[in-house]
């Protein structure tokens, strides 16, 4: 499909081509093992960003504090 309209720019190859990238999507679906895993993952995301935020607190406190020794 894609050597056929290799040269010719239309928004519908370009949405095909967009729609490759859904096919693992599909094997998600079928595999009751993956599934429990994305599943997961995607709810551990509030958690994970959750602990960023403190990270990057605690990183910011750090670098006023050696910025304020180092003055």
């Amino acid at each position: 499909m894609d050597t056929i309209f290799e040269g010719v720019d239309l928004g519908a190859v370009k949405i095909l081509r967009l729609l490759r990238t859904f096919r693992p999507l599909r094997f998600i679906t079928h595999n009751v093992n993956m599934k429990i895993l994305v599943v997961s993952l995607l709810e551990s995301v509030n958690g994970i960003f959750n602990v960023i935020i403190v990270l990057l607190l605690v990183w910011m406190m750090f670098a006023i504090l050696g910025n304020n020794l180092f003055q």
